[in-house]
């Protein structure tokens, strides 16, 4: 294979399409290579660390690739009830897979055959009804170490691998602050978590460590609020941080916030062409960490290769999007 990468794109009500570096468009993955029903939903992608499989979180279940996204099987899934909101897949032993659904969370160590249900003690209903686990992270120093963002019911932390859990340090005195969007481990012990209100940070994995939240300025004026959702850090520089920004969830337009100073300072990204909605997710990869990837909530794709001054809009437009992936070929 000449492509260097693929992308995947998991979308509301179409399934899941595929890309090779952009340079054909994106195709939708369907039959005779896969089973993934193809008007299904997709909220989440993740690709193992060693670059081993690929696996996907559908409304209709959970499908595995081990060649790339080039075809994909069914695997054990038991959340038949649940949507799919996260997957993690422990950086240290691929063989264990962490689920989050709505409310439940579930973990397997022998890739998806066994499955048991992790009895982290969300509170259930929450201010929106049914919580959702928005975030899953295995400390990739110390796999025992397991962080989930809830929607909207804060962060819950494990130091067993997911025997026992504890809820952490709240984020502030409202739902709003603890209504965790996007959720990843920074350098020195640092945390950073997005909700509606903006992005916060803490500089410890300990309890009762405080938090700072920045709020980000509205993208207009006449904006009624501004709206933060997805959230990533540059692989080889964790200093340089994204979050997702829009004027509501979905909103009718969306922006990307940087800094390159590990949050002390911000800007707004130069996009080519306007969002037509919040910026909901991004994606990146080791191997190219000035590749990053952008998707607002109503289909638009922006990538850039500068460290994210500037965002180019793909032509291919999509319904809804949920969720993306970069898949690295040459490994």
């Amino acid at each position: 294979m000449n492509k260097k990468y693929g992308i995947l794109i998991g979308t509301i009500g179409g399934g899941l399409w595929k890309s090779d570096d952009f340079s054909e468009g994106f195709n939708r993955v369907r039959k005779p290579n896969t089973i993934i029903p193809p008007e299904c939903n997709v909220r989440a992608i993740k690709v193992a660390v060693d670059n081993s499989y690929i696996i996907i979180g559908t409304s209709s279940g959970l499908f595995l690739s081990y060649d790339k996204g080039g075809t994909w099987i069914e695997v054990n899934t038991p959340t038949k009830l649940q949507e799919i909101w996260s997957i993690e897949i422990d950086p240290n032993n691929s063989n264990n897979i962490f689920i989050g659904g709505r409310p439940d969370v579930f973990r397997s160590k022998d890739l998806g055959q066994n499955w048991s249900k992790l009895d982290v003690g969300l509170n259930n209903p929450c201010p929106i009804g049914i919580p959702r686990v928005t975030n899953i992270i295995v400390d990739p120093e110390n796999s025992m170490n397991i962080w989930l963002g809830v929607e909207i019911d804060g962060i819950y932390y494990s130091r067993t691998g997911g025997e026992s859990w504890k809820k952490f340090t709240s984020l502030g005195d409202t739902s709003s602050h603890n209504d965790i969007h996007g959720l990843v481990l920074g350098q020195n012990g640092s945390i950073y978590a997005t909700s509606p209100l903006g992005i916060a940070t803490t500089s410890t994995r300990k309890l009762n460590g405080s938090w700072d939240y920045h709020n980000f300025e509205r993208l207009s004026k006449n904006d009624k609020r501004s709206y933060c959702r997805g959230l990533i850090l540059k692989t080889d520089d964790f200093n340089t941080i994204f979050v997702g920004q829009g004027d509501n969830i979905p909103g009718n337009k969306g922006g990307i916030q940087n800094s390159t100073d590990g949050g002390k300072t911000w800007k707004l990204s130069e996009l080519s062409h306007k969002s037509n909605s919040l910026i909901y997710c991004f994606a990146t990869s080791k191997r190219f960490p000035d590749l990053i990837v952008a998707a607002s909530i109503y289909g638009y794709i922006y990538i850039t290769v500068d460290r994210g001054n500037y965002w180019t809009k793909q032509h291919q437009e999509f319904g809804e999007i949920r969720s993306i992936a970069i898949v690295d070929y040459l490994d």
